[in-house]
Order: structure tokens, then C-alpha cells, then sequence
């Protein structure tokens, strides 16, 4: 029986994401803390949530300190962007995209590649967030991006257990016309994986 194009497509898919992870360690020279790294595709990835104690702007969830270890930290934009051990990176928009890209597009498939469970990787992890209070931990996972929309917003990866989906900003329904001074998540990228890094419009 002959199967679906499209099926083999994605078991081609699955088996070279599976196949293309290369783990690693990186050791905080501030804190000391060790993260999980992955190579996905040309980037390589925490594959941990920042859990690092910024000055300001900075919330364990909840305000529980027991909820680091395994979530890390959620951030403000203008703290996210500052915030990640030397040679690493907030990704900006387009590198978040190359990552999707990598694993077959947004969506339900993606969705499946990044949770912890999926092959990527990636171990995206439901951190919730943080507005004026917290929200959705354990439900929905979203990592700022170093670009920003417009003066008051900023694009982020979202991870959502509710439909399920992922992908840019998905969750456009959340009133965020003004998220910057949200808490989200941080997942840091390499340096000098993207000659473009620096690029975040």
C-alpha cells in the first residue's frame, strides 16, 4: 500500500530533525547555572528557559522561587534583550523563522516538533506569563524575539497547548498592542550562528 506523499514527507522530516540534534552544556560564568544546548539545523540553542537574575523587570511565576529550576525566569523586552550570558543571543523575529522553517513550518506539526516531547530539541517549555498578573503556566510558553513591532510591542515565539499550535505571535487574540512590559520567556541562540543576527526588523 502506497503511502500519502505528504506523510512520508513528514516521517523524512522527522528523521532528520531527530537524527540532526546535537546536544551540549554551556556553564553561566555568572551564576554558574548549566543549560541543556541543541544544534537545530545551522543554530544551536538553549534548550532550557533563562533562568538568570536580572537587576530589574525579572519574575520567577508567581513570585515562587521554586518555580525557576524548571521554568526559569520570565523577562520584560527591554530586560530580555539584555540579559543573555556571553555568546548568546535574544533571536530576533527572522531567526525564530529560520528555526520553523527548519522544522516544517508553524502550526500543529510545529507545535509537535517543539515541546518537549517533539524530536527537535527544542524542549519548549509552558512558562506562562506574567501582565498584571500570572498566567497559563503549564498551558502556554511564549519567548520574546529581539524585534521589535512598533514603539509599545515586540514579536515572540508562541507555544499554546489549547488548540494545540506555534509559531510568531500566534496568539494575537491576547490584548498585547503593548506586551513590552510583559513577562516571557528567554531562549537564548548562539552567536555567530547567523551573520545577520544583529538584523531585528
Amino acid at each position: 500500500m502506497k503511502m500519502p506523499i505528504r506523510i512520508v514527507a513528514l516521517l523524512v522530516l522527522s528523521f532528520v530533525v531527530l537524527h540532526a540534534q546535537e546536544k551540549g552544556v554551556f556553564k553561566d560564568p555568572r551564576d554558574g547555572r548549566v543549560y541543556i544546548t541543541v544544534r537545530i539545523g545551522s543554530q544551536t540553542w538553549f534548550a532550557e528557559n533563562l533562568a538568570f537574575k536580572a537587576a530589574s523587570d525579572c519574575w520567577a511565576y508567581d513570585n515562587q522561587e521554586s518555580n525557576v529550576a524548571k521554568y526559569g525566569r520570565l523577562y520584560s523586552f527591554e530586560t530580555a534583550k539584555k540579559v543573555s550570558p556571553p555568546g548568546w543571543h535574544l533571536p530576533s523575529k527572522q531567526e525564530f523563522e529560520i528555526l520553523l522553517q527548519h522544522i516544517g513550518g508553524s502550526g500543529l506539526h510545529a507545535y509537535e516538533q517543539l515541546i518537549p516531547s517533539g524530536n527537535s530539541g527544542f524542549a519548549g517549555l509552558f512558562g506562562g506569563f506574567r501582565t498584571t498578573r500570572f498566567e497559563y503556566q503549564g498551558r502556554i510558553g511564549h519567548f520574546w524575539s529581539a524585534t521589535e513591532i512598533n514603539a509599545g510591542s515586540a514579536w515572540y515565539l508562541g507555544i499554546t497547548s489549547f488548540i494545540p499550535d506555534a509559531g510568531i505571535s500566534i496568539l494575537a487574540r491576547v490584548k498585547d498592542s503593548h506586551n513590552k512590559v510583559f513577562g516571557f520567556s528567554v531562549r537564548c541562540v548562539k552567536d555567530q550562528e547567523n551573520p545577520r543576527k544583529h538584523k531585528t526588523k
